[in-house]
């Protein structure tokens, strides 16, 4: 760009009076002139920053790109360039400017100097640094939220105020057959769960919400895989978030194996209880550590009692015992207890109309407490009298 005499009063005016940083570089890289503004910049007086060069207070990292785009205009490739670069200021302080340099051409239109026009970026970088190392942290703590969240082995589910899926973790998303991402703004009778469970949910978690109380809630849902419908005990926590609205969290447990042994176990007992009613023997639980005894029927239809008293204090069962007999019963049964050994006894026995009948008695210890003591008794009775 030549500079003719009009050309060149407006440039020294802007010069002189620019707000920004303007200096006059020549081929060389060494400091022609500088404005107010470069010296305010750097902070050296006028004579401190003609005696150097641009070389000299160019961070090392940046000063490579810089030449690069200078031979660029000597060679007539480009006729300016605009970069973000690095300087050092006189007390050594780093700082950022935002750069712009063009060529300025003799009357034969060989180069003869540059023109650099510098704006201090200073604050505005360091803000955006900081901003950016903000959102990095932010982003690293959401990841780190994320994978906690996805590594709990409960499902856990954010519903908004209608009973929307906000957030879900992998394993409600590994049972619903779907993923996180794909379950936000549904429900889970999107995800092929039974209407009726599915209102019941949401339902369920709005009604939490209105009352603004965590409540133990026991449901069920189904497997997308397979078919299968499982079982859960869920905690549900309403909350309000920072606009005022109401949300709820929720983390269930999946239930369904404890659910499925306890029915089993269930059974088994009914068809233990059946069994035994069939070849008439009674059956006691004794909890020793509250020294409460329950039977079934058959003991109760034994003794003559209603099956309103089949759970009773352990002095009911001794009251059933022959006078004669009950000491020696409770030794056998103290000899049990201390030996770790098999209850077994043959005794007689008084129903509740006086008849005198004699038992075989079998018990065994099924559970003890942490330091060893025997805290349950089970055992069976049944009639032996000839």
């Amino acid at each position: 760009m030549p500079i003719n005499d009009l050309s060149k009063n407006i440039y020294e005016t802007i010069f002189k009076a620019s707000g920004l940083g303007m200096a006059q570089i020549g081929l060389d890289g060494e400091l022609i002139e500088v404005n107010d503004k470069v010296c305010e910049i750097f902070q050296y007086t006028k004579d401190e920053i003609l005696s150097k060069s641009f070389k000299d207070i160019t961070h090392p990292h940046d000063f490579q790109k810089d030449q690069e785009f200078l031979n660029l205009m000597i060679n007539k490739k480009i006729d300016h360039y605009t970069v973000e670069k690095r300087y050092y200021r006189k007390d050594g302080v780093v700082i950022w400017v935002n750069l712009t340099v063009t060529l300025v051409l003799d009357k034969d239109e060989n180069p003869e100097f540059f023109v650099y026009v510098i704006d201090d970026i200073s604050k505005k970088v360091f803000l955006r640094d900081e901003l950016l190392e903000y959102k990095k942290n932010v982003e690293d703590k959401e990841n780190l939220l994320a994978t906690v969240i996805d590594e709990i082995p409960d499902v856990l589910v954010l519903k908004d105020k209608n009973g929307n899926f906000i957030l879900g973790n992998k394993v409600v998303a590994n049972l619903y057959g779907t993923t996180s991402k794909e379950m936000v703004g549904k429900q889970d009778c999107d995800f092929g769960v039974p209407k009726e469970m599915s209102d019941f949910m949401r339902e369920n978690v709005i009604s939490i919400m209105k009352k603004g109380e965590t409540e133990i809630v026991y449901e069920d849902s189904r497997d997308a895989k397979t078919g299968n419908i499982r079982h859960f005990k869920s905690i549900k926590k309403p909350f309000k978030n920072t606009y005022g609205e109401d949300q709820i969290l929720v983390i269930a447990h999946d239930v369904t194996d404890l659910k499925e042994a306890e029915l089993a176990l269930i059974n088994s007992q009914k068809l233990l209880n059946d069994t035994l009613e069939l070849v008439g023997e009674g059956i006691w639980n004794w909890d020793i550590s509250s020294n409460t005894v329950t039977h079934n029927h058959k003991w109760c239809e034994m003794v003559g009692v209603t099956d309103d008293l089949m759970q009773h204090p352990l002095d009911f069962f001794a009251s059933k015992l022959a006078p004669e007999d009950k000491e020696v019963v409770f030794q056998r049964i103290q000899k049990a207890l201390q030996n770790d050994e098999n209850y077994y006894s043959q005794h007689k026995m008084v129903s509740s109309d006086g008849r005198v009948f004699w038992v075989e008695d079998r018990g065994k210890i099924i559970e003890r407490d942490d330091s060893g003591k025997p805290i349950r008794m089970i055992g069976t009775i049944r009639d032996i009298t000839a």
